[in-house]
C-alpha cells in the first residue's frame, strides 16, 4: 500500500536545497557537461500512466542544449503516452526507451567512462520510498509484479565513487516520494 509522505518534510527539503546549491563553487565547460534526461508517462502497468513528464524532459534537454551542452552529450530516455507521441517527433534527439535495462546501461557502461565536469540527471516519473526508507525511481517497464526501478540511494553512492569519472552531479528528481509499506 502506498501512503503519502509528510508534506512538512518536503517543504523543509525545498528550503535547504538553495542553501546547498549556493555553496557549490566549480566551473564547468559545456563540452565537458553531460545529461541523462528521463521522462516517463507510459508504464507497462497502465493504471500508473501520467501526463506531462515527456514534455518536461524535452524542455530540460533543450535547456541544456541552449547552454552549449553538445547534443551528443545529452541522453534522452522517454516513454510517452500514445497521445503525446508526437512531442518527440520529428526530433533531432536520439531517444531511447526508458526501461530499467537501458537506463542502467547508460549509467554503468556509457556515462561511467566519460571524463567530464558535470552530469545533470533529470528524472520525471513515478517514485517511492520503501519500508526501509530507500528511494526508488520506477522505470517504464515496471509492473505490480516486477518493480523495475532505479535505486536512487545506490545511484548517488555510485556517482560519487572512483568508478564514475564525471566529477560533479546535479540530480533533479520530479517524482513522488510515497511510502510503499510491505504487508505481513
Amino acid at each position: 500500500m502506498i501512503y503519502p509522505p509528510d508534506p512538512r518534510r518536503a517543504m523543509a527539503r525545498l528550503y535547504i536545497l538553495p542553501l546547498l546549491l549556493a555553496d557549490m563553487k566549480f566551473s564547468v565547460k559545456p563540452e565537458r557537461t553531460y545529461g541523462l534526461v528521463v521522462g516517463i508517462e507510459k508504464y507497462h502497468e497502465n493504471s500508473w500512466n501520467v501526463d506531462g513528464q515527456v514534455n518536461d524532459a524535452l524542455k530540460f534537454a533543450q535547456w541544456l542544449s541552449a547552454r552549449g551542452v553538445p547534443r551528443d552529450n545529452i541522453r534522452l530516455c522517454l516513454s510517452s503516452l500514445d497521445e503525446n507521441g508526437t512531442l518527440a517527433e520529428p526530433t533531432e534527439w536520439v531517444i531511447e526507451e526508458a526501461t530499467e535495462s537501458n537506463i542502467t546501461t547508460l549509467i554503468t557502461d556509457v556515462l561511467s567512462d566519460k571524463k567530464g565536469d558535470l552530469l545533470y540527471l533529470f528524472w520525471a516519473g513515478h517514485g517511492l520510498i520503501t519500508s526501509t526508507r530507500n528511494r526508488r525511481l520506477l522505470c517504464a517497464d515496471a509492473t505490480k509484479r516486477n518493480w523495475q526501478n532505479l535505486d536512487l540511494d545506490s545511484l548517488l553512492v555510485y556517482l560519487s565513487s572512483d568508478s564514475f569519472k564525471i566529477s560533479h552531479h546535479i540530480c533533479i528528481i520530479d517524482a513522488c516520494a510515497n511510502y510503499l509499506l510491505r504487508r505481513g
